[in-house]
């Protein structure tokens, strides 16, 4: 007969083993391309959080079957892990992303650390040459309104701020989805869906213009998992750069 301490003492190991277990919908959320992007960051996010969750992300990485469209956000998950072997196997599998001239970006809970310039950020915001941010976005009545304004940003923590620029489809703010349109012709277009009804498919296009494609011509359209932002906006930046660019950001509060 077992003792009751000793009773006790595996009741308690197991109930240590099942909490070091991953959470299953966690992990079948990370694969399943029909949930919502926001919910697959999340679990993106709770699973590179534990030794074993992370155990997870990084095997789906090796076996070559981590989504595209969560790479960056894993990437950047994963580099906040607290176990260095963890980090290290992530540097190979699933590295951060590179800066322009090649060095690779540092984990967020280091860049939130660093102060720059928000005159100099407001430069990077504008410049084509550079992220070329106003190609799609507005601040002070400046730029193109096809994703998001942006005059309250800063009301977001820079840790989000960084995350929206290194992951951009982590989380897509509602309303400004990407979608994209075959045509009957064999064209395809891809924008964010204004209206959709009987008639037709309206569509604000990359260009700032709307189109209203009939309903007849439209073979089929599908909400894309990846944001209409590029995700290798970092490459066209120094690490000076977006440091820069956050504290503009971080600057544009509700007045």
């Amino acid at each position: 007969m077992i003792s009751p301490r000793l009773l006790l003492a595996l009741l308690a190991t197991v109930a240590v083993a099942h909490a070091a277990q991953p959470n299953p919908d966690n992990v079948k959320l990370v694969t399943d391309d029909s949930s919502e992007m926001e919910d697959r960051d999340a679990a993106v996010k709770m699973l590179a959080a534990t030794p074993e969750g992370a155990k997870v992300l990084l095997d789906l990485a090796q076996k070559k079957e981590l989504p595209d469209e969560l790479k960056s956000s894993a990437a950047l998950a994963l580099a906040e892990n607290d176990d260095e072997a963890v980090r290290k196997q992530a540097a190979t599998l699933v590295p951060l992303p590179l800066m322009k001239g090649g060095e690779r970006i540092e984990p967020i809970s280091k860049l939130v650390k660093m102060t720059g310039d928000p005159k100099a950020g407001k430069d990077v915001f504008r410049s084509v040459s550079g992220p070329n941010c106003v190609n799609c976005h507005q601040i002070e009545g400046v730029g193109k309104e096809i994703g998001p304004p942006l005059n309250t940003i800063g009301e977001k923590p820079k840790s989000a701020l960084y995350e929206s620029i290194l992951a951009p489809s982590a989380q897509i703010q509602h309303g400004f989805e990407a979608w994209t349109v075959k045509k009957t012709d064999g064209t395809f277009i891809t924008g964010l869906k204004v209206d959709d009804d009987d008639e037709k498919f309206t569509m604000k296009t990359q260009e700032g213009e709307f189109l209203n494609i009939p309903a007849a011509e439209i073979k089929r359209k599908v909400k894309q998992k990846q944001s209409l932002m590029p995700e290798g906006l970092i490459q066209t930046m120094t690490k000076q750069d977006l440091i820069n660019l956050v504290e503009y950001l971080a600057t544009q509060k509700v007045q």
